[in-house]
């Protein structure tokens, strides 16, 4: 899909905010105004700090170390997704028994991946492992088993770790009559997952939650001044196509050269909150921050 550029000029306000770490918010309705304390960016990575050290061990230095190490891999995922589509098939972190950043590959080819990391922070770092099945493979089978249908029983999950695409449904007779109206054919490295009940629609929006299209998270929720409107960012690397909930969020605009890395989409429909899903348990954070 074609690329709406802009200049960096006009996006370096929303890389300010994903590198910083502040945001404007938007409010908790729609129209309100921007509230909340500003609280010192040292002060919050501090408070970060202490929560990941209880969450993983070790000390208030490691933890702001391995952020900017985090961030490294964000960026490594960034390079890597956009320049070796063809074998790039994800990436995690992972915290025991040391920090490492797993690197997924269809094939190994001698030289590609050190010219990534060579020289920086993950040199050392990085473990490579293979995979059968390209990360842009599992959004394309994601968006097949979707189909062209705002509704079906069922949610889907791309599983990195797991090289694959999830199909979660409440009853298995509900989800093989669906599939065979809609006809339905699974990819072969699919698999079906029976949990106990899926995703429930919410009018809320915010940062840290797996959108629909382009397979990526959402970041921090902005707001533009004029015309007035409410988004959230995401990565450009990861596509222009993006949904919640089964709703396009129309992009507006995007930049991904030199260090930018950042695209926003306007959100319809939905209420854009200041909060960031900070943990696989769902856990929500607020967030405040200042107009620049």
């Amino acid at each position: 899909m074609r690329r709406s550029r802009v200049p960096a000029l006009r996006v370096a306000f929303l890389v300010l905010m994903l590198g910083s770490g502040a945001v404007i918010p938007a409010d908790a309705t729609a129209g309100g105004s921007v509230a909340g304390e500003v609280v010192d960016g040292q002060e919050a990575a501090n408070a970060d700090a202490l929560e990941y050290v209880a969450m993983h061990g070790g000390t208030v230095a490691d933890a702001l170390r391995e952020f900017d190490l985090q961030a490294a891999a964000g960026a490594l995922e960034g390079e890597l997704s956009t320049h070796e589509a063809e074998t790039f098939a994800g990436l995690w972190i992972e915290h025991s028994p040391s920090f490492r950043v797993a690197v997924l590959q269809t094939s190994v080819k001698p030289g590609i991946l050190e010219a990534y990391i060579a020289g920086g922070p993950l040199e050392e770092l990085v473990d490579v492992r293979l995979a059968n099945s390209t990360l842009t493979d599992l959004r394309d089978d994601a968006l097949a088993i979707r189909g062209g249908t705002n509704w079906a029983p069922y949610d889907i999950w791309i599983d990195i770790k797991a090289n694959n695409t999830k199909v979660l449904v409440e009853s298995l007779a509900d989800f093989q009559s669906f599939a065979t109206l809609q006809a339905t054919v699974l990819p072969p490295n699919a698999e079906v997952v029976i949990v106990s009940r899926l995703a429930e629609p919410a009018a809320d929006i915010y940062g840290g939650l797996h959108l629909g299209g382009n397979g990526c998270t959402s970041g921090f929720s902005v707001r533009r001044a004029s015309p007035l409107a409410d988004g959230i960012t995401t990565a450009a690397h990861c596509g222009n196509s993006v949904t919640w909930q089964g709703v396009a969020l129309p992009l507006q605009q995007e930049a991904q050269v030199d260090d930018y890395d950042v695209q926003w989409h306007t959100t319809p429909n939905f209420i854009d909150r200041n909060w960031i899903r900070w943990n696989e348990a769902g856990n929500i954070r607020s967030i405040t921050g200042r107009v620049f």
